[in-house]
């Protein structure tokens, strides 16, 4: 069973469609995500967070990771 290669062009130019959609809903993603002004760790904590001490949100915040470097949080998250 040979491959046709009439199939073989459409097929890369969807493959690469896909990953451009991919991409860019991942960029807006990330984008709205930065964007919001709610902070993670209180949206993780809840009602829990008046009987959670500084010491343990600044644990948490630092597991998580830091935000302030926007540009690199991105690439960073991914490596690490």
């Amino acid at each position: 069973m040979a491959l046709d290669v009439r199939l073989i062009a459409p097929t890369i130019k969807r493959l690469a469609r896909l990953a451009l959609v991919l991409l860019c809903v991942a960029l807006v993603s990330y984008g709205l995500m930065m964007a919001s002004p709610v902070d993670p760790v209180d949206a993780y904590l809840g009602p829990q967070m008046a009987q959670v001490s500084p010491e343990q949100r600044a644990l948490i915040a630092q597991r998580w990771g830091s935000i302030s470097h926007l540009p690199f949080s991105l690439v960073t998250g991914c490596v690490s």
